[in-house]
This record gives C-alpha cells, structure tokens and sequence, in this order.
C-alpha cells in the first residue's frame, strides 16, 4: 500500500510540474493535507459501509488495515474549495464537448485528490469511496438520467456525506441524498 501511495504522489507531482502549461493547462495544484478525526478499523468501516447499501449492491474490496476518518470542517471549508477550484480547471483543460459527461473520470480524479490529501498528512488511507448509483433523480446540477452515475462517498466525524465529483457544489448528508437507494456499487480505491 505504501508503494503504490508514494508512486500515486509521484505522479501527481510529476504531472503539476510537467508540460501542461504548454497544453493550456497552468498547473494542478496539490489538495490542502488531510485532518482526520480518528481512525478506523478495516471491520469497523466494511460493517458501517455495508449498512449504506441496498439490496444487490455491491461493496469493493477494502485494502487497508485502518482508514482515517475525515474531519468534517476540513472537509467542508478546506479541501471542498480546493476540488471545486480543481475541478473547473480541469473542465476547462480537459473538455470533451461531445461528450455528456464524464462522472466516472471526475469521480476517479476526486478519489484521487482525497487520497493526495492524505498522503500530505502523512495518514491513513481516508475513509472516501467512489460509488455507482441509478441516477433516478436529479442531484447537485446533474440530471435525472435514469442511468449510472458516479459519486464521491466520505466517512467525516459527522457521518456520511456525498459529492457530486463534476463540480463539488454541494455536500450531502447520505441520509438525504436523493439516489441513495439505487447505490449498485461502492469502492473505496
């Protein structure tokens, strides 16, 4: 885990400093380092994890021993308005105007950026998964679609808490999220 940690940190710092500049694109900046409220056992997570999904759904393997769990306020006033700012940066380099949408990249980029943040911190893996839902009602500037889409999923010391990774505009308690019972699928890596 720890290899494939300071390699995924290689690479983003590779690509900050890299020929993007020339392509458009200034630079990606690096997320704020993560603040973790507490850790959490593997079991203790999967158990937590598992309670979320609706029937038929499934749940990735969990790879690491214990996940930091996020502090909330960091979560909300640190790291919320680095990925919106990211994530329009990366809409403005990276668009592809004939295409929809592309949820399942932003929702792989914010996974990402969650987990440079914890790098930065020097902790645990955080508690953060990507998630495949029906996308039966409209959510965070996203259309109803009926098809599948991917969200961002976080473990913060206030509970679950969602984010719709194309733009980071909201960030939903899970409990209130409008698709939560047509979760198909979660991974936390």
């Amino acid at each position: 885990m720890l290899f494939r940690r300071w390699l995924l940190g290689l690479i983003f710092a590779s690509l900050a400093t890299s020929g993007w500049a020339e392509a458009g694109f200034r630079s990606l900046a690096l997320p704020p380092p993560l603040v973790a409220s507490r850790e959490i056992p593997v079991e203790d997570l999967l158990a937590d994890a598992q309670r979320l999904l609706p029937s038929g759904a499934y749940l990735g393997p969990l790879l690491d021993a214990r996940y930091a769990v996020i502090d909330h306020r960091w979560l909300q006033r640190e790291f919320l308005p680095f990925y919106q700012n990211a994530a329009r940066d990366l809409r403005t380099w990276a668009s592809r105007e004939n295409e929809a949408s592309d949820c399942d990249n932003y929702g792989m980029f914010l996974r990402q950026m969650i987990g440079l943040a914890g790098l930065a911190a020097h902790a645990q893996e955080p508690a953060a998964a990507q998630v495949v839902v029906v996308q039966d009602r409209s959510f965070s500037g996203v259309r109803r679609t009926r098809e599948k889409h991917s969200i961002g999923l976080f473990l913060t010391d206030k509970g679950w808490y969602v984010l719709e990774p194309q733009n980071g505009a909201r960030l939903t308690a899970f409990k209130h999220y409008a698709n939560r019972r047509t979760v198909r699928y979660m991974t936390f890596h």
